[in-house]
């Protein structure tokens, strides 16, 4: 299933750092896991929101904190607008109440950037989960209009309907059999 990520070319990745020798070992890493992507690196609020203004991305990796920006501060303008791009948090040092801070705002994991090499299992666990999420959502959005069509369909028929349980109770009947 992530090949199927992997082998889009290209994919577009936002990443918020605020050294760009950071963003340039992000991308090296993505490049080491078979990713072939377009990158733009950004510091601040501002320069995010004109990123996310200018292009969709596929992926946004975040450094925890930046001088004038955060991770959290990210995740609640993504969640804002209404973006279901998968995330990363990226940083130094992460205790569990900043890991859980992070979560709770969207974030599909994070990674140490002592442990780097970790970059390519966590962009895969973070898609599978954005991949789950997306074909639920649409998997419940499908199952939501067919119900409506039969609703529909049983409604307005113009001939009785009745619908016989394995109980041998009535479950359903619409109203041309009232009729």
């Amino acid at each position: 299933m992530f090949q199927e990520f992997a082998a889009r070319a290209p994919i577009y990745v936002l990443i918020v750092e605020d050294r760009q020798e950071g963003a340039e070992r992000i991308v090296q890493e993505l490049r080491r896991c078979g990713l072939r992507l377009t990158w733009d690196r950004v510091e601040t609020r501002e320069q995010y929101l004109e990123a996310l203004d200018a292009k969709m991305y596929d992926l946004i990796l975040s450094e925890y904190s930046l001088a004038q920006f955060t991770a959290t501060a990210a995740l609640a303008l993504r969640e804002e607008r209404g973006l279901d791009v998968p995330f990363i948090v990226v940083a130094e040092a992460m205790s569990d109440e900043m890991a859980a801070e992070c979560f709770q705002l969207g974030a599909a994991t994070y990674v140490l950037k002592a442990w780097l090499a970790h970059l390519c299992a966590a962009v895969k666990l973070a898609w599978l989960r954005w991949k789950e999420w997306h074909d639920r959502v649409r998997a419940e959005k499908e199952l939501k209009g067919s119900e409506e069509r039969y609703r529909l369909l049983v409604e307005t028929a113009p001939y009785g309907i009745v619908m016989v349980g394995e109980s041998g109770m009535i479950e359903l009947v619409n109203s041309a059999t009232e009729r």
